[in-house]
This record gives structure tokens, sequence and C-alpha cells, in this order.
């Protein structure tokens, strides 16, 4: 697009005629293909980046919706996000115009790792999103996503690359495929006596070693992490007008293969089903059952630093921040305020790591004792601590005996290419409340939330203080 200096994230040129150039290859489609049944619509460029500048985008954007309205008024119209769903940068733009549609690319393969509640709350919190833009903005489709919950999949960011940092687990490995074209291919598959082969990445790596192949790590449950996780984001999906499941993308890795995913009872054989399992998918989160709350295992200093961090930043304003004392007992509360004030643009509830993600029937709330002598409560021994009071009640972990459901999901799947399988539904409109909703008490207010989690706090606080 041009010229960009990488220290100052800016670019310093524009090439005019490259958007010139690329408007003309849309137009020569529309000249070609614009009486083509199989065709219904277009998107002319993939995934430009989040450093983009916002009024060339748009500019380039406008000019070939113009073109293809004057050549193939039928056909829709598709513009990336440019990763900036949350900026509010597309509020204004083109509102009203026919047949448009906004694509974003919705990943945790790049999320930071972290409980399965914790990507459970990020897919279910993506339809707050969709559902604004439905209602108020623009279409949305949904035109990329996947299972993985980290980036081991082998070359997903390159041949032998990789980003800087990643990946960020421990990478389960698995004997190397056969190759496609047989074992007279020169170093197909790797033998098990052969170190990593070059050329290889400055800045991260990804490759065979020793026969073996990096693939995404698996969760001690899988199979319930796997199938609530692709309930919960189709649950969000339904929201838009469509999605697509970034199919075929690594031949080791079922989480980026839809069929493997049906194989192995992630994803819904029949996604044309309205299945009870996806619609009330994520109803833990929409009724306060899991929220942001103190870690456990933080120390005192590093909730009480990111409770003021929390404070300073709190728009609107956190009632409780203008107390020192509920400031103290109260850390989850804020934690969870902030979260939902914050979570509809992007933000995490992570707090430079005091709070995490939880399940409320799981777990007693995380709360700061008042007596600064005490000692913290050893997490693992909640009732063996010696002193007057403890600094942190410690997360009771309750083990049940029944998991998550594993039944289908919803929806409908249209197989686009052998790279992609889309679905496409219509999103159900706002009317009324805080939340939109889709079908009738699907949300709370969220005063509602708060208010239920509050009290669970003030009746641990209760016993933290006797």
């Amino acid at each position: 697009m041009g010229k960009y200096n990488m220290k100052k994230n800016v670019y310093t040129e524009l090439y005019w005629y490259r958007l010139d150039e690329t408007l003309d290859v849309v137009r020569k489609i529309a000249d070609m293909y614009a009486t083509n049944a199989a065709v219904m619509g277009v998107q002319p460029v993939n995934e430009p980046w989040q450093n983009t500048p916002i009024g060339p985008l748009q500019r380039f954007y406008w000019e070939g919706f113009k073109i293809i309205k004057r050549r193939a008024p039928g056909w829709k119209w598709f513009m990336h996000d440019s990763f900036r769903l949350n900026s509010g940068l597309w509020h204004h733009f083109m509102r009203g115009c026919p047949g448009i549609y906004l694509d974003t690319h919705i990943y945790t393969a790049w999320n930071r790792p972290d409980a399965p509640e914790a990507f459970y709350g990020n897919a279910c919190g993506q339809k707050h999103t969709i559902a604004e833009y439905e209602d108020q903005i623009m279409p949305v489709v949904v035109g990329e996503w996947s299972l993985a919950t980290d980036n081991c999949a082998m070359w997903l960011n390159g041949f032998n690359d990789n980003l800087p940092g990643f990946p960020m687990v421990q990478c389960d490995l698995v004997p190397c495929p056969e190759p496609y074209m047989g074992r007279e291919q020169p170093g197909a598959p790797p033998p098990r006596w052969f170190n990593q082969r070059g050329p290889m990445s400055t800045t991260g790596t990804s490759t065979p070693a020793f026969g073996m192949c990096p693939i995404d790590k698996s969760w001690p449950n899988d199979t319930e992490v796997m199938t609530a996780l692709g309930h919960k984001k189709l649950n969000a999906w339904t929201y838009g007008h469509g999605w697509f499941f970034w199919n075929f993308k690594t031949e080791l890795e079922p989480k980026w293969d839809y069929l493997k995913s049906v194989a192995n009872g992630w994803l819904p054989k029949d996604a044309q089903g309205n299945h009870k399992e996806v619609y009330e998918a994520c109803n833990k989160e929409n009724t306060g059952h899991i929220a942001c709350v103190a870690r456990s295992d933080a120390s005192r200093d590093t909730i009480l630093d990111a409770v003021d961090w929390a404070c300073e930043h709190a728009d609107p304003p956190i009632p409780a921040c203008s107390d020192p004392v509920r400031k103290i007992t109260e850390a989850s509360s804020i934690f969870n305020t902030s979260w939902h004030h914050q979570r509809l643009m992007g933000g995490t509830c992570d707090f430079n790591g005091a709070a995490e993600l939880a399940d409320m029937d799981k777990i007693t709330p995380v709360v700061l004792s008042l007596n600064t002598t005490a000692e913290q409560l050893h997490p693992e021994m909640p009732e063996e601590f010696v002193g007057e009071k403890p600094l942190l009640l410690a997360r009771h972990i309750q083990h049940k005996l029944k998991g998550y459901p594993q039944t289908a999901l919803m929806s409908f799947v249209c197989v686009a290419t052998v790279l992609a399988v889309g679905l496409v539904v219509s999103g159900a409109r706002r009317v009324g409340g805080a939340w939109r909703r889709a079908r009738a008490g699907e949300y709370v207010e969220q005063g509602t939330v708060e208010q239920e989690l509050r009290d669970r706090l003030y009746r641990v606080e209760e016993l933290a203080l006797d």
C-alpha cells in the first residue's frame, strides 16, 4: 500500500496507483461474472492489517462498492474490518447502503494461555459486538474462525515460521505425515534421527524435528472443552449473517479441520438443526455465573495494584472505587464490573495477572481481608491456616460429576470451495433492554449480574471478617 516506517508505525507514503490497480481488477471481475448465478458477491482485499490508514481504506471500499453496484447491482459487497471491529471506526461508514457486509475474523489461536472459562467468555462476548453492528451499523459475517486455542499447528504462520514469543504453550507432538507423492520424495517424511532443517525464521519456529511434528496442545478434557467452545462460538455467530470455518489449514490438526471436528463430536454433523445445546450454550456467561474474579494465587499487592488501575480507568465510574474499604473487600466485584464495561471493546479479564474468569457455580470468590498481619491462605489447603484472619480467601473448586453437554451444534452449512465451510443465518434484532435478546429470556440486565456477584462476595466477606 505504501512505504511504512516500522519505528514510527506510520505510512510515510501511499501508493494510490496500487489501490487503483486493485479497483481495476474488481471492475474486470464484475464485467466477467455479473450474470453468473454462482457468484453472489465479492470482497476486494483480505485482512488489511490494523495499521492500514483508515481513511484511504474506507475510500477504497467506497469506490469499489460503486463499481460493483454499477455492473452487478445484485451482488453483495464484503469489507474486512482491518482487525478493528471494536474500534468504532465503522460506526457511520456507508450506513444505509444496500448489500454491504463487514467481514471479521475471530480467532482464539493467538490468545494468551488461560483457563477454558476465559476462552468461553471470549466466545460468548463476541455476540454483543456483532449484535450492535447488526442492529445499528451493517450486517456482519465471521469470515474466519477455528477451534484452536493456541498457534501450535505446524506452519500456521508460514513455512518454518512463527510470531515472536510463540508458541506460548508446550505443543503436543505427533509423527509427521506421509508425503502426498510417496516416500520417494527426498526427506519426506523427516527421519527420526534428523533435527530441524532450515531455512529457519528469525522471529519464531514451527518445524519438524526428529520425525515429530507439532500440533495444538490438548486439554486434559479435550473433547469436553472443544465441544463447549464450539457450542459457544456458534451461539455467538448466530447473531450475525453467517460464518466461514477456516478449513483444512493443516493436515495434522483437527481444530483447524471442520470435517475432523465433526467426526470428533466437537461440531455438528447437522449444523442446520435448531439445537438446544447451542441455543443455551452461553447461558452461564449471560447470567453472571461466569465472572471476572481475583486470582487465588495472586499476591495482595498485585490485586490491589490492579484494583487501583481498574478504578482509575473505569468509565463510567465504579461506585466501590470511592470507598477505600470496599476497594479492598470488593476487589472481585470491581474486576467484574470493569471487565463488563471493557469487554465489548476487546477488554479481557486479566488485570496484569490479578484476575481470571471463573465459573461461580464451582468456586468461592477470593476476598481480601482488612487484616494486613495475617498470612495468605494456601490455595490447596483452605481449612489449614493459622492466624487471626487470612489476607486472601482461596478459591474452592467444587468437583461436580456432571460435565458439559456434548451434543450437536446449530446453523446452516454451505460448503464454499475446498478451503472453507460457510454458514448463512439471519441474526435476530435487538428488542430492548441493556443487552440484545435473540430469544426471550436469554439476557439479564448487567446490574442484576453485578448484584448477584456482589451478594456472593458479601457472604464470603462476612465469613472472612467475623
